[in-house]
């Protein structure tokens, strides 16, 4: 550890050296809340990735589900076209 020869308080909760600037204290309480909102952005941004993958995955996975369930070309035909018109889908 680096010695600075400054003697250290602990006033507030943060131990700094004796005669420190504020105005510096201040600017590194922005930087550092700006720093953390940013990281607080990105992972919200991947938890909702992730669940719009999980959901993505479980509307496949019924409609996979809904088309193997065709007895024969025909009746594939029309579920196929069934999913192109939103609301017919069961």
């Amino acid at each position: 550890m680096k010695k600075t020869g400054y003697p250290l308080y602990e006033g507030d909760g943060f131990i700094r050296p004796a005669g420190f600037d504020p105005v510096a204290l201040d600017t590194i309480e922005r930087e550092a809340r700006a720093l953390r909102g940013e990281h607080l952005r990105g992972l919200m941004e991947q938890a909702l990735d992730w669940l719009e993958q999980r959901v993505w995955r479980a509307r496949q996975r019924d409609v996979a589900e809904y088309l193997s369930g065709a007895k024969d070309h025909a009746d594939l035909e029309q579920r196929m076209k069934s999913l192109q018109h939103p609301g017919h889908f069961a």
